[in-house]
């Protein structure tokens, strides 16, 4: 009863605090910044290098952390090489009674350990700093081999095997196959170690890297049709109206983070059951043809889970943010690919002004009476300093902007703005590698999409990098 899904989760939320363990919250990731303008200066300049402001003064070293290089970066776990296969071990021989002339017995070494086995370890480096650990399994077992091929009964008397093996037989190429299956003991093969097996190569698989997609088409300040695989991250989340017939609506947009994982807003899925939504990847258009045309690229995929933030607050929209387990990890492709989460500092700090990408199937005019889009639509949408973004919202609306929430938008005279449709949809910017990293989830903005009132608000995905991990 105390996970999202449940019917009795918000009383049990708002009741049983401490039974739930929803009285904890782990601590979330602070961006790396200076917090006041004369930070560099009372650590570089002469006049204040010699007091060593950074280690002397409380303020200095609580408030200037990029100036004075305390940041706590986040490391994720990598493997480290493989060890080598252990040995087998065998037992002592075993007597097999055999009918042949001359020889009633037949000595077979059974293998005691079935297994060989390797192991790597996760660090190169270890996850710290509430980085992510190691993908993948830390151990590999091949079967170990029996000591001989068969000491096989066979027609063959064992006076001839003996003469064969008298006259070099058992080293012949033309006669080893025969020899092996029929006079083992006459030419000691039961007794002969095997060298431990070669691995078998595995077939080379393609590495997709997150955040690349295989077109990067130009982005417009007003918005316009996004052309097939620019964004191959985007999901579109679908509520299911009739589970007789599966027949479903277009819900909210989503994105893929990992190829069982979707990040959206809560707001978009904390009243459904799992079994009442379906997640659309590598979609484009919306409508039955688009479908047809895109079906060898497309999947359809169901939720096995969803996992809404235990801070999430309806009525403020703060911590507006949910991650969907699908039921089966989707296979890659040009159209189906994952954006990057922030790991690096570098990442988790976005300039104000970066021009960042935004994209779903939301309504294209301003008014509420607006058609939601047909086709994936894309636009530019520069990162705006909070207190700037306060000042525009909060002269319409008393909500708050939180820490955990960031803004977006041209000058509001530019006319674009996140609208009903793109909530839970991604805002990706390309950091110095080019590639996308998801830094927003479209939350809330103008109820009317008129960007004169207000900057389009997402939620900070940097702020919650450890409990998404959690779910990977």
């Amino acid at each position: 009863m105390c996970k999202p899904e449940h019917l009795y989760y918000q009383f049990m939320k708002k009741r049983c605090e401490k039974t739930c363990e929803f009285c904890y919250q782990p601590p979330e990731i602070e961006p790396c910044k200076d917090k006041h303008r004369h930070c560099k200066a009372w650590v570089t300049s002469p006049q204040y290098k010699k007091r060593d402001m950074c280690e002397t003064n409380r303020f200095v070293k609580r408030n200037c952390k990029l100036s004075c290089k305390t940041c706590t970066t986040l490391t994720h776990g990598n493997w480290g090489a493989w060890g080598e296969f252990n040995n087998c071990e065998y037992t002592e021989a075993r007597r097999i009674e055999v009918p042949w002339e001359g020889y009633d017995v037949c000595y077979k070494e059974d293998n005691t350990n079935t297994q060989q086995v390797r192991t790597r370890k996760c660090d190169s480096p270890p996850a710290k700093d509430g980085g992510a650990d190691c993908v993948g399994k830390g151990k590999e077992a091949l079967p170990c081999p029996e000591m001989c091929t068969m000491c096989k009964t066979a027609d063959i008397p064992d006076k001839t095997c003996k003469k064969w093996a008298g006259e070099g037989k058992c080293e012949l190429k033309t006669y080893v196959t025969v020899m092996k299956d029929h006079c083992s003991p006459a030419c000691n093969f039961c007794t002969e170690t095997p060298a431990p097996p070669t691995p078998a190569p595995k077939p080379p698989t393609e590495v997709i890297d997150c955040g690349v997609a295989i077109t990067d088409g130009k982005y417009i300040v007003g918005g316009q049709d996004a052309k097939r695989g620019e964004a191959p991250w985007q999901a579109g989340i679908y509520e299911i109206v009739n589970p007789k017939t599966e027949k479903h609506q277009f819900n909210c947009g989503g994105t893929l983070v990992k190829n069982d994982l979707v990040i959206t807003a809560a707001h978009c899925v904390s009243h459904f059951y799992p079994k009442n939504i379906i997640v659309y990847l590598g979609d484009h258009r919306r409508d039955e043809k688009g479908r047809t045309k895109s079906a060898v690229y497309r999947r359809e995929v169901k939720v096995s889970e969803i996992a809404v933030h235990p801070n999430w607050n309806p009525n403020t929209l703060a911590n507006d943010i949910a991650v969907l387990k699908l039921k089966v990890k989707v296979a890659y492709n040009n159209y189906i690919r994952p954006a990057c989460l922030p790991s690096s500092e570098k990442d988790i700090t976005v300039a104000e002004g970066k021009k960042c990408k935004l994209t779903g199937w939301g309504r294209t005019e301003v008014g509420s009476k607006g058609k939601m889009a047909n086709v994936l639509q894309k636009a530019i949408m520069p990162v705006i300093d909070t207190e700037k973004c306060k000042q525009l919202n909060e002269q319409q609306t008393p909500d708050v902007i939180t820490d955990g929430m960031m803004c977006g938008g041209p000058d509001p005279s530019k006319g674009v703005s996140a609208c009903h449709g793109d909530s839970g949809g991604p805002l990706v910017c390309q950091n110095e590698d080019n590639k996308h990293v998801l830094h927003g989830v479209a939350s809330w903005g103008d109820p009317k999409c008129d960007a004169n009132e207000r900057y389009s608000v997402f939620t900070r995905v940097s702020r919650y990098i450890k409990w998404i991990h959690n779910w990977m």
